[in-house]
């Protein structure tokens, strides 16, 4: 792409987020369970196990830095696209005692839109808290149903209190074990819903779904909102050792012009799919409650009454860099 139409993108998505303001949100119908994978070969994986290992302690919570400092992306197996990332722009260890609500929503409410799924996003505060050093997004049962939890860095009708356009996304997670629900890492704005044939004015980027009990995990991609009109692209990651049960880091390197994703370091999808989108998104850490077929390698696990409860995901730290256009 010519340096001077990715520059003149950046200075779009300027001036859009100054004067941006987020309308209530409204979350979306997530497609994921439309999007059964069944190309993928199984493979054999030990039964996970009930202890949790021994955790690498997270790095000290960065200092964000007025003067960014480039960096290079040596896993990267394609060519490397124009520009790099600098300075980090947001980012959460989750050292503290609580979580910070300056840069986070914690989700508290029972979205019933699922007629098949009833508990698909019944979010409780409760089940969202740090543990050594950890966010840790509870999957509990309750008298009636169940429940689980999310975090967003959007502030419900205000300005979010992060939301950006291209750059760095990274974090460092521990999956849960049990049947019925499935985990996620990933982007959003409501811009997503414009329907125009293209993602460029909005796309979800689902970084990383966990939804089976085998090793695999999906990268996603949808637009166009969540109707007849919707568009999306997906791609399995299998026999990376993902049901080990240990820690796993998952990133996504967003440019003007190409998504880019890696697991554990090593890039395991570049796609430009719906075209790349412009739009400025939220972060999102969440665990939903599904129930769309039985067996391991089926989407959703399903169902939670099967589950042994509660169940655990874990992040150790959410890292964002910024966009550096090429000079």
């Amino acid at each position: 792409m010519p340096r001077a139409e990715v520059a003149s993108r950046i200075d779009t998505y300027i001036l859009k987020k100054e004067k941006r303001k987020l309308k209530s949100l409204r979350w979306p119908i997530s497609c994921a369970a439309a999007f059964v994978l069944t190309a993928c070969a199984a493979v054999s994986v030990a039964p996970p196990t009930t202890e949790a290992p021994t955790r690498a302690q997270p790095s000290p919570t960065p200092t964000l830095s007025p003067e960014p400092t480039a960096t290079t992306t040596p896993e990267e197996t394609g060519a490397k696209p124009g520009g790099a990332f600098g300075a980090l722009s947001f980012g959460d260890e989750f050292e503290g005692p609580e979580i910070d609500t300056t840069r986070w929503s914690v989700e508290d409410g029972h979205q019933d839109n699922w007629p098949d799924t009833p508990w698909r996003r019944n979010y409780k505060k409760e089940n969202v808290y740090i543990e050594d050093g950890a966010l840790v997004i509870r999957i509990a049962k309750e008298n009636v149903g169940f429940s689980s939890g999310a975090v967003v860095t959007d502030d419900r009708g205000q300005e979010s209190p992060f939301e950006q356009a291209f750059g760095r996304y990274e974090a460092r997670l521990r999956f849960p074990h049990e049947q019925g629900h499935w985990c996620a890492f990933w982007l959003w704005n409501e811009s997503e819903q414009n329907v125009d044939g293209s993602g460029r004015d909005g796309t979800e980027i689902d970084i990383v779904e966990r939804a089976w009990l085998i090793d695999r995990v999906q990268h996603a991609l949808h637009w166009d909102g969540y109707g007849e009109a919707h568009r999306g692209a997906e791609h399995a990651v299998s026999g990376a050792g993902l049901a080990d049960g240990g820690w796993h880091t998952f990133r996504l390197d967003w440019y003007p012009d190409v998504y880019v994703f890696f697991v554990d370091g090593k890039e395991t999808w570049r796609t430009d799919a719906g075209g790349v989108s412009e739009s400025p998104n939220f972060v999102i850490l969440s665990d939903e409650i599904g129930n769309f077929g039985i067996g391991r390698e089926v989407w959703g696990v399903g169902p939670i009454a099967g589950a042994a409860l509660p169940d655990y995901f874990y992040v150790d730290y959410v890292r964002v860099y910024e966009y550096l256009p090429p000079q």
